[in-house]
């Protein structure tokens, strides 16, 4: 290769293009994936994925409830989950690691207000046969399991104040489709 031609290329992409700016996100997803020992120094990928992001990577879903210590009991019973904090108007739920269910109560103590129904709560099931067999046998109110797309399935349940939830799972096995 030539003297120009190596200089054209350096620091350049494969068609010799060299943008003048790079987002930092690309920045640190490069560099810092390749050269960080993340068991060595803690990091985690979120902490990387998110360094220059005004958000942290930390997800609540909020379901506003009309009978919150019911809901309370209703959630922990069908979900298997325990409230780790309360601030009165609101219990939190963790689901993993970065995402907790926030129960709150529906007027936030004042009857007055209006506040939005819950968006649509998803939780993804790893055996959704099982999951939908379980909240029957729970009492639950269930729809029946739907193949939309492919390997995707998906039902309904409705909690007892009848906000809907979806619970969602990917079958890779087809003897799963006979249930």
């Amino acid at each position: 290769m030539n003297q120009s031609a190596k200089k054209i290329n350096d620091g350049k992409n494969f068609d010799g293009y060299r943008p003048k700016n790079v987002p930092n996100a690309l920045k640190v997803i490069h560099s810092e994936l390749n050269s960080i020992n993340q068991e060595e120094t803690n990091v985690t990928q979120t902490d990387i994925l998110t360094a220059n992001s005004p958000i942290n990577g930390k997800v609540t879903l909020w379901q506003y409830v009309k009978d919150l210590p019911k809901a309370v009991e209703w959630y922990s019973d069908i979900f298997g989950i325990e409230s780790s904090d309360n601030i009165g108007l609101a219990y939190f739920f963790p689901i993993n690691e970065n995402t907790r269910l926030a129960l709150s109560d529906l007027f936030m103590g004042d009857e007055k207000n209006e506040l939005p129904r819950s968006v649509m709560l998803d939780f993804q099931s790893d055996d959704i046969f099982q999951t939908h067999r379980y909240l029957i046998e729970k009492g639950v109110k269930v729809g029946e399991i739907e193949n939309p797309a492919w390997i995707y399935h998906e039902f309904y349940l409705w909690d007892l104040e009848g906000n809907q939830i979806r619970i969602h799972g990917f079958v890779h096995e087809k003897e799963n489709d006979a249930q």
